[in-house]
């Protein structure tokens, strides 16, 4: 962290501890998490999907590779803010009244930064599947209107072979009940309170600590309850049943990037293949996908070290 050429005295010096505190606080909440997601329901079936178009298929299973996108760049990102609306409401209900209040400044300079939240900021990695091997919204969403396939794996198989060699990475169902993310974002959203108290900072005061302690607290913060919030989501999308394989990255020489839309999107790579090559157990063909399409892909499993079954949707075709 770049900081300003200030005078060192006891304000530079309480921002420092600051933030050194706020550090060890996001740390031991994202440790706490791992140890309350072990009783959370890692694995609810025994396989899940992966809805995707032909080209997806066939890159996944020529390449032998997963991609895990920055979560900040996901198709519907917005769904990543349901556990971060969350934490500034708390927030924002918490703080007195009073304008000139410390907590009052702290919330509203990180509900902007939240706001303001870029990719840049991202280091959480995420893959995306589904306990539903056969969903018409999903076929829809994610599968070429029906014609693309659902590749099958079996969730404990895949889980292991993904976290084996990475304490940074892990497998994990959604979670769409809101008391759980309470449960785990409020002791937080707590501390970091406390930490905002701790600079002693109020509207007159603002200044008083530099612009780097400010861009540390708001981006610990903020990648705190991003981690934390991930494995939630809106009860809207309780449909969808999905399930997620989360890496934390710092944006390193894993990372790749592709053209989405005119704009560049982030990655990193799973080699699922090498890693745990039997977790592919299942591949099937959307309600409205070809014959030849099915033909092809029968002559690419043949030549596969493993036979997936492969089945078409039960869900009959009406211009899906």
């Amino acid at each position: 962290m770049s900081k300003e050429s200030v005078s060192w005295g006891p304000t530079d010096a309480r921002c420092e501890y600051t933030l050194r505190e706020l550090e060890r606080t996001a740390t031991n909440a994202v440790l706490r998490f791992k140890n309350v997601s072990q009783v959370l329901p890692a694995h609810p079936v025994d396989i899940v999907y992966h809805y995707t178009d032909l080209a997806g298929l066939l890159g996944i299973v020529r390449s032998g590779e997963l991609w895990l996108t920055d979560a900040t760049q996901l198709n519907d990102p917005t769904e990543l803010r349901h556990g971060l609306s969350y934490a500034l409401e708390v927030m924002k209900s918490w703080f007195p009244y009073d304008r000139t209040d410390q907590y009052y400044v702290f919330v509203n300079r990180f509900s902007r930064f939240v706001d303001e939240l870029s990719v840049d900021t991202g280091i959480h990695f995420v893959a995306s599947f589904s306990a539903n091997g056969d969903d018409l919204n999903q076929w829809r969403g994610y599968a070429a209107q029906g014609k693309g396939f659902a590749l099958g794996f079996d969730a404990r198989i895949l889980a292991e072979g993904f976290t084996k060699f990475d304490s940074d990475s892990s497998a994990f169902a959604a979670i769409y009940r809101d008391v759980e993310m309470r449960f785990v974002l409020q002791p937080v959203i707590g501390e970091i309170l406390q930490a905002a108290w701790l600079a002693g900072t109020t509207r007159s005061q603002e200044m008083a600590c530099p612009s780097w302690y400010w861009d540390g607290m708001f981006k610990i913060a903020s990648q705190a309850l991003l981690r934390l919030s991930i494995p939630f989501k809106n009860e809207a999308y309780s449909t969808e049943e999905e399930y997620r394989l989360l890496r934390m990255s710092t944006r390193g020489s894993n990372v790749r990037s592709r053209s989405r839309s005119g704009g560049m999107i982030h990655y990193e790579a799973f080699d699922w293949r090498a890693a745990c090559p039997a977790s592919l157990v299942r591949i099937v063909s959307g309600p409205a996908a070809n014959l030849e399409e099915l033909d092809q892909l029968t002559e690419i499993v043949a030549t596969l070290p493993f036979t997936p079954k492969i089945s078409r949707s039960n869900i009959p075709f009406r211009s899906v």
